[in-house]
């Protein structure tokens, strides 16, 4: 391993771009599309009017409940400010008033700032509206597609510096709350510490080789949810957070807020959108958006066991797999089979 693989050993996710750069991988196409951010703009929104329209019939969810409960932030003090500042990606974004390496510079002289505004924004339960803003720029989902199809591409948001300061607080303190009271989903592992598409592929090898052990055959279904970060209900997930997840109070006001009322502007080549509302979904590039994905979608594990299988999940990628004889193994490979 290089210099740069060993300074990047201990964050998978930049060892792998540096991996991915040294192997030719790229998301970015050499010349801009030819189609305008309103066009992206203009596909994304048809797509998940569409989905939604699509599901307008379905029963509401069903709400799993829990008895613990978070209901306050405790205080931010400056040693952890410090830390979380030092330690973040000084990466530059449009919104910033300053560049976060100016922050850093000069971060004796306006941490108390900092301390008063993160702390009151947590007491208040209330996230400032210039903070809910985003830069979306489209990227190629995989290499090998096509770059001038406007479906090939995702929408990643640039936050601003203090955004994501203050997101990486909050998950300070909501993470070992969430993992000390159960309530991660024990079959997900995506966005989560100790977790890996590692994890996921032993999990699923380790069920379908006992199965083996004991003369049965397995059923494997595979499922990727379309949009999956952009379709997600904000309140459908705020009612997560609060029956499941035992959010109440201010950090329950604070997650309505950070949700709400949020906006966005699409840059692309040289054309840009105007500011639009961001009615449904998590920003990805945020720092909760991850985790409050596998938060919203942590009941299906449950639609396993109603069906008699088991499965993995790995982010908005779901495994589920069951073992049934062997004669209603063959019919239903014959029927999935006449079925594709």
């Amino acid at each position: 391993m290089g210099k740069a693989g060993r300074r990047q050993k201990k964050n998978p996710k930049r060892l792998w771009s540096s991996i991915s750069g040294l192997l030719g991988h790229s998301t970015r196409s050499a010349a801009p599309p030819p189609f305008s951010a309103q066009d992206f703009l203009q596909m994304l929104t048809d797509k998940i009017e569409g989905l939604r329209a699509s599901t307008d019939g379905s029963s509401p969810p069903q709400y799993s409940t829990t008895e613990a409960s978070f209901d306050g932030f405790r205080p931010i003090v400056e040693s952890e400010l410090r830390r979380v500042i030092s330690s973040s990606n000084l990466k530059s974004c449009e919104l910033d008033s300053l560049p976060p390496f100016i922050i850093v510079d000069i971060i004796d002289d306006i941490i108390g700032f900092f301390l008063y505004m993160f702390n009151r924004s947590l007491q208040e339960g209330h996230l400032p509206s210039s903070q809910k803003c985003a830069i979306v720029f489209p990227t190629l989902k995989k290499p090998n597609l096509d770059p001038n199809v406007c479906q090939n591409y995702r929408p990643i948001s640039n936050l601003s510096f203090l955004s994501k300061t203050l997101e990486r607080l909050v998950s300070i303190q909501l993470l070992p709350f969430l993992e000390q009271s159960g309530l991660l989903p024990a079959r997900q592992s995506g966005f989560r510490g100790h977790h890996s598409t590692e994890t996921a592929l032993l999990s699923l090898l380790s069920d379908i080789y006992s199965a083996m052990d004991k003369s049965q055959v397995t059923l494997l279904a595979l499922f990727d949810v379309s949009s999956a970060f952009d379709m997600v209900d904000h309140e459908i997930l705020l009612r997560r957070l609060e029956l499941a997840c035992g959010l109440h109070g201010p950090p329950l006001c604070w997650f309505r807020s950070y949700l709400t009322g949020r906006t966005q502007r699409i840059i692309l080549g040289d054309t840009r959108t105007s500011w639009v509302e961001v009615k449904f979904g998590v920003p990805r590039g945020s720092v909760l958006g991850p985790l409050l994905f596998i938060l919203y979608t942590a009941d299906i594990p449950s639609l396993f066991t109603k069906h008699s299988v088991t499965g993995h999940l790995y982010a908005d990628d779901v495994q589920a797999f069951g073992h049934p004889p062997f004669g209603a193994a063959l019919s239903c490979s014959i029927h999935c089979c006449t079925f594709l």
